[in-house]
């Protein structure tokens, strides 16, 4: 079931005549995105696609469920960030761990700034942290 995206002006159309098809449209899209992923990830997608609609209905308009969906991507990506942290700082990912490849890029470290201080509370002073690239075996 491959349905392709209208464009731009087709949507807009949809939008303004008929939001109710375009919302349709929006969920049959979703809905077919997670039909297609791996059948380990799709509990997760359906759960992530309830949080999503959640935050739509709950919002006042549009622009507040954008914010509020940013938010919430910022929000995991910065768990992420954190937990990339946490196993750097444990060389947990050494590069004796990673297995050896023949095209193995140069190792190196990335410096990020993080806003936190020692409690672990955001404050408006920055600090540099560092993160150390990990090369990945070319297929």
């Amino acid at each position: 079931m491959q349905r392709n995206l209208p464009d731009v002006d087709t949507l807009r159309k949809l939008a303004i005549d008929n939001p109710v098809e375009l919302e349709q449209l929006r969920r049959q899209l979703a809905q077919q995105i997670i039909d297609q992923a791996a059948p380990k990830n799709r509990a997760r997608l359906q759960g992530l696609q309830f949080q999503i609609d959640a935050h739509r209905q709950t919002a006042p308009n549009p622009v507040a469920a954008c914010v509020k969906i940013a938010a919430m991507m910022q929000a995991s990506f910065e768990r992420l960030h954190s937990t990339l942290n946490v196993a750097l700082d444990s060389d947990a990912l050494s590069p004796n761990s990673v297995h050896a490849t023949s095209h193995r890029a140069p190792s190196c470290r990335v410096t990020d700034m993080a806003e936190s201080n020692t409690t672990g509370t955001r404050t408006n002073s920055r600090r540099p942290i560092s993160a150390r690239v990990i090369p990945f075996k070319r297929r």
